[in-house]
């Protein structure tokens, strides 16, 4: 029941940041900290709970304070890590581990190395990836692209994330931008 308690406050959390309200944002991740954190604190090899602790703590990252950036982005990392671990084939996990090099702040960025280990995650053929990690890793190596300013192989894949989820908010502002 935690695990999807985690889940229900993550996704809520994740409308909150699409209607770009970050306070209640936080308020939803933090929620789904906490409940992750209750069954990792009775179950500690418990992969769902390591995952969905990493989730909240990642989109936390997104909409906190540069203070709360510096002092927890390190831990995504750690977490991504405990939870391959615990289950190998987790694509979320592998998406987390590697988002680092597409959304860290410059200098911290690397878009090269993160299209190529979101790629080599495509072609993991042992990896379980579900529709949400499918548009994550479309969606980031699009972004990436669209920073190293090939708009053309972001456009690529800004269109694959598109048939996933064609009215998402980021995506659709990140394909504007390359269109003007």
């Amino acid at each position: 029941l935690s695990i999807a308690l985690s889940r229900c406050d993550f996704i809520l959390g994740l409308y909150y940041v699409s209607i770009g309200n970050k306070e209640l944002a936080s308020e939803c991740f933090d929620t789904g900290l906490s409940f992750a954190e209750l069954v990792i604190n009775n179950q500690k090899n418990n992969y769902l709970a390591c995952l969905m602790y990493t989730e909240n703590l990642c989109q936390n990252c997104g909409v906190k304070p540069l203070n709360y950036v510096i002092k927890n982005g390190p831990k995504i990392q750690v977490w991504a890590k405990k939870t391959l671990e615990l289950n190998s084939n987790c694509g979320s996990a592998m998406y987390l581990l590697n988002a680092q090099y597409i959304y860290a702040p410059s200098p911290f960025s690397n878009y090269k190395k993160g299209i190529s280990e979101m790629s080599k995650i495509l072609k993991n053929p042992t990896v379980v990836l579900h529709k949400d990690d499918l548009f994550n890793i479309y969606y980031s190596i699009g972004y990436g692209y669209m920073n190293l300013g090939n708009n053309k192989e972001a456009m690529l894949w800004f269109n694959k994330a598109l048939e996933i989820y064609p009215k998402n908010y980021y995506l659709n502002m990140s394909i504007n931008k390359i269109n003007f």
